[in-house]
């Protein structure tokens, strides 16, 4: 796993971006959001085989690409309406976690144990902090200047609260 910050954003890679692919600064130019988490996973296929993909999310939905080069979406899954996100108990190697969708369990393999543990995690805590389960919460910045601090030059940069 890496994790860069980004935009007072931690965007974390959850598994390793080939080289020879376009740099990862160039992957996001022109789009207004970067993910909050991405990278490869396989996902198993209704034939039964296994289709390496490339995964991200935004913080509202899991959508994924038939590679890193994003060119056509081949599905989006809307954070707030899937069921629960859990490693499958069954994979020996501990790679495989499901996302329940529609009485559906979606299986996805990651390269390690801790790869996959790191996405249940990752997933769990975006689609939390979406339909508010607990005190987690995404929040948008906002700035405000204080008319009463005249000690602070326009230049001066403002903070958001944390929460």
């Amino acid at each position: 796993m890496h994790q860069r910050r980004t935009d007072s954003v931690d965007t974390v890679i959850l598994s390793p971006l080939p080289d020879d692919q376009q740099d990862e600064a160039d992957m996001w130019q022109g789009q207004p959001v970067k993910p909050l988490v991405y990278g490869y996973l396989e996902k198993l296929g209704r034939n039964g085989s296994w289709q390496r993909r490339f995964f991200e999310t935004d913080g509202e939905c899991l959508t994924y690409f038939k590679s890193r080069k994003r060119v056509k979406l081949l599905a989006s899954l809307d954070l707030c309406k899937v069921g629960e996100i859990s490693v499958d108990n069954t994979d020996p190697t501990g790679c495989t976690f499901t996302i329940e969708v529609a009485d559906r369990p979606y299986y996805l393999k990651a390269e390690s144990n801790a790869c996959c543990n790191d996405w249940v995690i990752s997933l769990n805590r975006v689609r939390e902090a979406r339909v508010q389960i607990g005190r987690l919460e995404l929040v948008t910045p906002q700035f405000h200047h204080d008319n009463n601090d005249r000690n602070r030059s326009e230049s001066d940069e403002y903070v958001a609260p944390r929460v």
